[in-house]
C-alpha cells in the first residue's frame, strides 16, 4: 500500500466521521428546539442550517470535498428560518424542495460534462 493509498483512507474515514457527526449534531439540535416551548414552529430550520453550515465549514477546514448540496439546503433552510422568525412570511416548504432539486439537476449536469477522474478541488498535488 503506497502513501497515497493510506491518505485516501484516512481522508474517507475522516469524512465519514464528519458526517455522522454531523447527523448526530443534527438530531440533537432539532430535538433540543423541539423541547423548548414557546419557540417559533419553524426554529428548527435554523438548527438544522447552522448545523449544515458548520459540517461544510468543517469540511473546507480540513480540506475534504465540500458537498454543494449539504452547503446551499443549509443556507436556504437558515435563511428561510431567520425570515420566519422576523415575520417574513414564506413559502419554506416549496422554496426548500425547488432548490433541493435544481441543486440535484445542476450537480448532476456539471458532472456529466466533466471526466470522472479530476479529483477534489480540495485534493493536495
Amino acid at each position: 500500500m503506497t502513501t497515497h493509498d493510506t491518505k485516501q483512507i484516512a481522508s474517507a474515514e475522516l469524512s465519514a466521521r464528519i458526517d455522522i457527526l454531523g447527523w448526530g449534531l443534527l438530531c440533537v439540535a432539532l430535538g433540543c428546539v423541539g423541547l423548548v416551548p414557546g419557540w417559533p414552529k419553524d426554529a428548527w430550520l435554523i438548527a438544522a442550517g447552522v448545523v449544515m453550515i458548520a459540517v461544510s465549514l468543517a469540511r473546507a477546514t480540513l480540506r475534504l470535498p465540500v458537498r454543494g448540496l449539504t452547503t446551499v439546503v443549509g443556507t436556504v433552510a437558515l435563511a428561510a428560518g431567520i425570515g420566519s422568525v422576523v415575520g417574513l412570511a414564506t413559502a419554506t416548504g416549496p422554496i426548500v424542495l425547488i432548490v433541493l432539486g435544481l441543486t440535484l439537476v445542476i450537480g448532476a449536469l456539471y458532472r456529466m460534462q466533466r471526466p470522472a477522474n479530476l479529483g477534489s478541488l480540495f485534493e493536495e498535488r
